[in-house]
């Protein structure tokens, strides 16, 4: 079953990897597009990213234990 932290944290770095590649693109052919104005919103997605990969980190280590400790008690 796919957990909701996985799902929403991978969106989150693919579209921190997106919109960096696109501002990368206009920077080059068109006009300075790499400022903060325009980064703005990919750092707020990386710091989203970032929490949710290490919740879903916890997550799975949680999901670990919990089947260590019933396979211990079928024991």
């Amino acid at each position: 079953m796919l957990n909701i932290c996985y799902v929403v944290a991978l969106v989150s770095w693919v579209l921190v990897f997106a919109r960096t590649s696109v501002l990368v693109l206009i920077d080059v052919t068109s006009f300075p597009a790499l400022n903060q104005t325009y980064l703005a919103p990919a750092y707020f997605l990386l710091m989203s990213g970032a929490v949710l990969s290490c919740a879903a980190l916890l997550n799975l280590a949680g999901r670990g234990l919990t089947s260590r400790k019933v396979a211990a008690q079928l024991d």
